[in-house]
C-alpha cells in the first residue's frame, strides 16, 4: 500500500502487489552537495521507521572539486577530467599542495586539510596549466563559470568539496529485494554493494539500469 499526496494535497491509497523505492540519496542534508535540496534521504527514513535493513549507510562520496559560492545552493561539479588534462589545485598562498590525480577521497582530504590550515571556505583550481582549448574540451564548465563571472582562461576558480553520492542505503539482494516482503529499492536509495566504499564515475547509471531490469524480470 502506497500513500500519495496529489496537487490538491489530498492523501489517497494506491494498492499494488509490489512497491519500488527510487527516492535517491541524501545529499540535501549537507551544506555543500551536488544534489538538489529535496533529495534528503526520505527513502532511508521510511526504511528506518519500518525496521527495513540498511547497509553501509556511512559510505558517502565527497567530490573534491565543485564551484564554490556563498549561497546555500546545489553546487556545480567540476569534473576530475579537468585535472586529468592538467589543472592544478592551489591554496590561498597560490601554492600547489597535492597530487590532483589521486582518488577522490584522497584529493578531498588534502583540500579539507588545506582549507583548515588557511582558515578558508575554499581553495583554488587553476586552469592555466591546461594545454588544450578549454572552451572546446569543457564547454559546459566554461559556460557555467563565465555565467558566474569567472573567466577560466585567466581567473582561478574557487572550489570546495561537496557531497556527491551515497554508496550505502537500503540493503537489497541481486534482484533489488529489500528485507520487507514485496518492497524493492533501486538507484541511490539502495545499497547493492557494487560500489564498495567509493563509487567509480558513472557506474551508478549502469547499476540503476541493471537492477531495475532484474527487479522487473523476477516479478513478471
Amino acid at each position: 500500500m502506497f500513500r500519495n499526496i496529489s496537487k490538491k494535497e489530498e492523501i489517497f491509497a494506491i494498492k499494488s502487489k509490489f512497491t519500488v523505492l527510487a527516492t535517491g540519496g541524501l545529499g540535501g542534508i549537507y551544506k555543500n552537495t551536488t544534489n538538489f535540496s529535496h533529495i534528503n534521504g526520505d527513502g532511508v527514513v521510511v526504511a528506518i521507521r519500518h525496521n527495513i535493513e540498511l547497509k553501509d549507510i556511512s559510505y558517502i562520496q565527497i567530490h573534491p572539486t565543485t564551484f564554490y559560492t556563498k549561497e546555500n545552493e546545489r553546487k556545480f561539479l567540476i569534473s576530475e577530467s579537468v585535472r586529468g588534462e592538467g589543472a592544478v589545485l592551489l591554496n590561498q598562498k597560490l601554492e600547489r599542495f597535492t597530487d590532483e590525480l589521486k582518488p577522490r577521497d584522497k584529493v578531498t582530504k588534502a583540500i579539507l586539510e588545506e582549507m583548515q590550515k588557511d582558515k578558508a571556505e575554499y581553495e583554488w583550481l587553476d586552469f592555466s596549466t591546461i594545454k588544450l582549448d578549454i572552451k572546446e574540451r569543457f564547454p559546459n564548465i566554461y559556460n557555467h563559470l563565465i555565467k558566474n563571472g569567472i573567466n577560466p582562461l585567466k581567473d582561478k576558480i574557487p572550489i570546495v568539496p561537496a557531497q556527491h553520492y551515497t554508496m550505502g542505503g537500503i540493503k537489497v539482494d541481486m534482484n533489488s529485494k529489500t528485507s520487507m516482503k514485496n518492497l524493492y529499492a533501486i538507484g541511490e536509495v539502495a545499497c547493492t554493494g557494487v560500489h564498495g566504499q567509493n563509487r567509480l564515475a558513472s557506474n551508478s547509471l549502469l547499476e540503476s539500469v541493471v537492477f531495475a531490469k532484474k527487479s522487473f524480470t523476477v516479478n513478471y
